[in-house]
């Protein structure tokens, strides 16, 4: 993008903000918006621009995006944050390997045993250090550090994921496969209860913890795509 010209820039910019109000848009023109704003530093210090993309944030009890917060600057983000979303991991240690096997084949019905043998253990990978962090209570202490120092923040939502898992198949959803598609959704709502009743207990002592008063608690937990 930096061989594009200022106007272009400009005018890319405005066409992104836009886009911004559109949900089905969203997701690409912020993530489009913030590759812009490396790219000039009139944009990369447009209070306009870091309204609308740092407006909401999302968090997910992860390790990757645990770290990220952490090396977050909280009081660059403070005055434009407005709401927080807190995500689950997709990964975790209570679902079997039998029926990781069902997902990730249903995924891709022409995956190699040695494919998913390597899908699985990276899984378990990544869920042992998502565990790691409600264990050593190091995601409260973060994410309880980082919360505090939102002062503008107005409501925080909480979300499952479950309708958007990354371990079901989009291609599923036809009534083709209605009934598989209905047993997947079945074993994940059933694995996920555990780890999801731990991260709403956490959130909630983040919220708690924090000294300014919680406006607005959003909840979507849906257990259907």
């Amino acid at each position: 993008m930096k061989c594009l010209g200022a106007d272009l820039r400009y005018s890319v910019a405005e066409i992104l903000l836009r886009e911004l109000e559109d949900k089905d848009k969203h997701d690409v023109a912020r993530s489009t918006l913030l590759a812009l704003r490396s790219t000039s530093p009139d944009l990369a210090t447009s209070t306009v621009i870091k309204s609308a993309v740092f407006k909401e944030i999302r968090i997910r009890a992860t390790e990757r995006h645990v770290t990220a917060v952490h090396a977050a600057n909280p009081n660059f983000l403070a005055p434009f944050v407005q709401k927080v979303t807190f995500l689950p991991s997709t990964d975790h240690l209570y679902i079997s390997d039998d029926d990781l096997v069902k997902f990730f084949h249903a995924k891709d019905k022409n995956a190699t045993e040695a494919a998913i043998t390597k899908q699985i253990t990276d899984h378990r990978r990544r869920a042992a250090k998502d565990r790691d962090l409600f264990n050593n209570g190091v995601i409260v202490n973060v994410w309880s550090t980082f919360l505090g120092q939102l002062w503008s923040v107005e409501t925080f939502s909480i979300s499952s994921l479950l309708g958007d898992h990354p371990l079901l198949p989009d291609a599923m959803q036809s009534a083709e496969f209605a009934n598989e598609y209905a047993d997947l959704m079945n074993i994940l709502c059933k694995s996920s209860f555990l780890p999801h009743a731990e991260f709403m207990d956490t959130i909630l002592q983040c919220l708690g913890s924090m000294h300014s008063k919680v406006h607005t608690l959003e909840i979507e937990w849906s257990y259907s795509a």
